[in-house]
């Protein structure tokens, strides 16, 4: 984000000045060194000092590299923060990150995206209260990561909307993965009285049928609304 961007210049900046700082104090050191050369015993009193002066420096220059790491891996912990959803995913705006990430390169070959919406969420928030529905996404969010494979983007980016973008795949991938989240769901629900039903649509880049990343998620949602109508015509809703 622009904010941590910011902050590690500052801490980039910062790191900079204190070191060229110590170093300034190690080469003012050397040329007093160098000048005062006087007598054995002056040249023992000054090497004596100038050991000191590098000693503290260096201890100076310890302790500044570790409070720099310390602020360092405090803007990758609000970093990360930034990014990741309540659910322990990603987030819509690790997304679109993603997404820019994806557009800004030379093509996007065997990329395939996937959408996801809950079924009959409000139905529980209702009947069952906002918590049980909550308990619904946040096992629905953990059942996806754990059916994606390390090849996928996994990223909550609505209410109960979801999305995958998964690259270097194919059509036969996507549809194993598919089949893994099923059965994952499968046996969620076996153990679970609020079940867990999902409307799915997936696109794919290839070299027959190329799409850039917003064509591809376009076309992925539109085919999960397709789903989603099919559900609600099955179901009488």
């Amino acid at each position: 984000s622009a904010a941590s961007d910011v902050y590690k210049r500052q801490g980039y900046l910062f790191f900079l000045k204190i070191a060229q700082a110590v170093f300034m104090a190690c080469e003012a050191a050397l040329q007093l060194y160098m000048l005062h050369g006087l007598t054995r015993l002056h040249e023992i009193e000054q090497l004596s000092g100038i050991r000191i002066c590098m000693i503290i420096s260096v201890a100076l220059f310890i302790v500044l590299m570790g409070i720099f790491m310390s602020c360092e891996r405090g803007n990758m912990i609000t970093e990360k923060k930034a990014y990741t959803d309540i659910t322990g995913i990603h987030n819509k705006v690790a997304c679109e990150k993603k997404i820019a990430q994806l557009s800004s390169c030379p093509d996007t070959y065997n990329v395939g995206v996937i959408m996801f919406d809950l079924n009959d969420l409000k139905k529980v928030n209702d009947r069952l209260g906002h918590e049980k529905g909550d308990i619904l996404i946040d096992s629905f969010a953990g059942i996806l990561a754990q059916a994606a494979d390390d090849n996928s983007f996994v990223a909550r980016v609505g209410g109960d909307e979801f999305m995958v973008i998964v690259e270097h795949t194919t059509s036969a991938h996507v549809e194993r993965m598919l089949g893994r989240l099923n059965m994952l769901v499968a046996r969620y629900n076996l153990a679970n009285d609020v079940k867990i039903s999902y409307a799915s649509g997936y696109a794919m880049s290839t070299r027959e049928n190329y799409y850039i990343m917003d064509e591809l998620t376009r076309m992925a949602d539109g085919k999960m609304y397709d789903d989603k109508r099919r559900y609600k015509a099955e179901h009488h809703m």
